[in-house]
């Protein structure tokens, strides 16, 4: 399988002649190496990934029967894992992507990286603001770096924050104009200082 690029996913399409004309069946396929930033139930069984790829940037796709105890794949689309996936769409109706394979990437992870919850809203952060299929390898290459060197979760929502385009370093408060910034409120996409963020609530902020 060739591996597509950015701007141009790999594409691999399939003409077949009916016996009353053409029944035209186009598949994509994409492969990457990917860091897992979320996982959602779907359906009975299903589940539904969110994936920070390399090489085409935030990807959402569909694992069918993922929560099955005899799934192949379970164990590597948790998140925090960093994985080396495969992922195909069909055309039609329903022509989000699914994932097809995927495998852990030992030389882009660690074994440990399982145990930094504390990392999670980083990811957060990255599932919130990285739109959908635009390549970013500027956040691809923070992500594997500060993970392996394991920096402190508040290091990462500054770094992350930056390349995003909402450097905190001069920022203030939305709320009150108060200086400097103790949080970053994901829903929003504002800076608030440490007494508005007690105020906002723990969901969906993030500590800077």
């Amino acid at each position: 399988m060739e591996k597509g690029n950015a701007g141009n996913p790999t594409t691999v399409q399939d003409d077949r002649e009916g016996k009353l004309g053409y029944d035209r069946c186009i598949m994509r396929e994409l492969f990457s190496r990917a860091v897992v930033l979320d996982r959602k139930d779907m359906g009975d069984v299903d589940g539904a990934v969110s994936l920070f790829t390399e090489d085409f940037g935030k990807v959402v796709a569909r694992a069918t029967s993922i929560r099955k105890i005899t799934s192949k794949l379970s164990g590597h689309l948790q998140p925090l894992s960093f994985v080396k996936v495969r992922l195909v769409q069909r055309a039609g109706p329903a022509n989000g992507f699914t994932v097809a394979d995927g495998i852990v990437d030992d030389a882009t992870g660690n074994s440990e990286i399982h145990r930094r919850h504390d990392l999670l809203p980083a990811l957060a952060l990255v599932d919130a603001l990285a739109p959908q299929f635009q390549t970013d390898r500027r956040v691809w290459h923070f992500l594997v770096e500060v993970f392996k060197k394991h920096h402190r979760p508040n290091q990462i929502t500054r770094g992350l924050l930056t390349l995003f385009g909402f450097a905190p370093d001069h920022a203030c408060c939305t709320r009150c104009s108060g200086a400097p910034p103790a949080a970053f409120v994901i829903r929003e996409q504002a800076f608030v200082c440490g007494r508005c963020a007690s105020k906002a609530g723990g969901n969906g902020i993030v500590y800077i």
